[in-house]
């Protein structure tokens, strides 16, 4: 069945989400917040601070996954010598494995944790004092934790003083208020439909492409040159995302004055979470979808942490290299496949359904990766993967096509508050369970993911039956 025009859908949902959402730009002159630039720009260059950003966050996130382990095998080295001359020892590896889980498990909740609070606190005010302020505010955390990563790894400090700079990270919003920055400026120079949706891709495209960048150079780096050097290319980054959003980006939403800032942000979070949870005839729709997406993102996230450390050991024991190119490959794969088919497709499925697609990948790439014992059952779940992340984009579409202009960075504040949140406590709970049963089945974590994904693809088969019933869900 052909899924309908979503700018139906974007004009009657105006009135359906709490809070006067069907007010226009008549109010902006009395509150201190945004309305649209008028004339919208014909481009901005989000695709190029989104790949600048998004590589270095990714060689950074690789960069610390390889670090500590690197430094438990040191620790377990100095403390067991007589045991370490096996170099092979099941034991060994084992304990080695749990530590690196356990230490990065600690970094990462330190990141997202204060990342969570940032975002709940300033990510809607990208609606009041535009969308700038979010990039200067992640950009910042970014240079301060890659400063203290180099202080760290130059004095050979313990990697808990990492803590540090991940809190500080974490305060500047981490990723979470790049994206709400990024899409709700896609938001803002787009009209609701095809453009935008076609646009949002784009860019999640970019920064999947800046993952595989990010991941590559730092592993073949890490490999010639240590873990010291390769930090530097991480700060010049930095340097020059800034340098991008100071120079080339415009401001798409105008401020205007008022004395009422902290009422004003309290109402665009409530906004914010009225469009997802008010009663309306879309809630369930719309409470699917979110669903849909933070728990897939959420997988997607602890997959890749711990696949990188479940490459690295027994029976693979793959170099740092080999998991990096592995992950490029895998990427530029996934979307060369996706921007392939994605436009065919949609011409006869909804953007509910293409979803669905992308879980069942999902879920049959963990599975393969739990039972895999050798190189080519690696490579065969990488390529049953292809479609998973799709996901993202497609649901990020859909739900912006039901938000009017004003609410953009609201929805993307309680999106990427979300996201975090379930990021954080998927982390935790996968590291928990690789750690436990690594010595019993250490692809057991994989399946547990899988099993979540299945409950997802339950849910997104009801949405996609409220679509049909409604008539309502669809973003082409």
């Amino acid at each position: 069945m052909s899924a309908h025009n979503d700018s139906t859908v974007h004009e009657t949902s105006f009135t359906t989400f709490g809070d006067d959402v069907g007010k226009k730009d008549g109010d902006y002159g009395s509150i201190d917040r945004t309305a649209p630039t008028p004339g919208r720009p014909r481009y901005v260059a989000v695709e190029v601070v989104g790949l600048l950003y998004f590589t270095n966050t990714y060689y950074l996130i690789y960069h610390q996954q390889f670090y500590l382990r690197e430094r438990a095998k040191l620790e377990y080295d100095v403390n067991h010598l007589s045991e370490s001359l096996m170099n092979n020892s099941t034991d060994r590896e084992n304990t080695i494995q749990a530590k690196a889980t356990t230490d990065l498990i600690l970094i990462t909740l330190c990141l997202i944790l204060p990342a969570s609070l940032t975002t709940l606190l300033v990510g809607g005010l990208s609606d009041v004092f535009g969308r700038k302020m979010l990039m200067y505010l992640s950009l910042t955390g970014a240079m301060i934790y890659c400063i203290n990563m180099i202080i760290v790894v130059r004095y050979s400090l313990s990697v808990y003083f990492l803590c540090i700079g991940a809190v500080l990270h974490g305060l500047g919003g981490y990723f979470a208020t790049m994206m709400t920055a990024l899409f709700s400026t896609v938001a803002d120079i787009t009209e609701p439909g095809d453009r935008r949706s076609w646009r949002m891709i784009l860019l999640s495209f970019i920064l999947f492409l800046a993952s595989a960048l990010g991941a590559s150079i730092s592993g073949i780096w890490i490999d010639r040159a240590g873990y010291l050097q390769p930090l530097y290319l991480s700060i010049a980054l930095c340097i020059a995302s800034l340098f991008v959003v100071i120079i080339f980006i415009p401001e798409t939403h105008q401020a205007a004055k008022s004395k009422h800032v902290l009422k004003e942000n309290l109402s665009i979070i409530k906004q914010g979470f009225n469009f997802y949870f008010a009663p309306s005839k879309t809630r369930t729709l719309v409470g699917l979808c979110l669903m849909t997406f933070i728990t897939s993102f959420s997988v997607g996230f602890t997959k890749q942490m711990i696949l990188n450390l479940f490459l690295l050991t027994s029976p693979f024991f793959w170099s740092t290299t080999h998991i990096t190119l592995y992950s490029a490959l895998r990427v530029l794969l996934s979307w060369f496949v996706i921007l392939l088919t994605t436009g065919c497709l949609r011409r006869v499925m909804s953007a509910i359904s293409l979803t669905l697609v992308g879980v069942l990948s999902n879920i049959v790439s963990l599975v393969l990766i739990a039972t895999s014992t050798n190189d080519p059952m690696i490579y065969i779940a990488g390529v049953a993967g292809v479609y998973a992340q799709a996901t993202g984009p497609l649901m990020r579409g859909f739900m912006s096509s039901l938000a009017s202009p004003d609410q953009q960075g609201a929805v993307f504040c309680v999106l990427d508050l979300s996201e975090m949140v379930s990021t954080a406590v998927f982390t935790v709970a996968g590291g928990l369970i690789y750690a436990a049963t690594l010595a019993i089945f250490p692809g057991f974590v994989f399946i547990a993911l899988a099993l979540i994904l299945l409950f997802v693809a339950v849910a997104l088969f009801i949405a996609k039956r409220l679509q049909d019933r409604e008539g309502d869900g669809s973003i082409d």
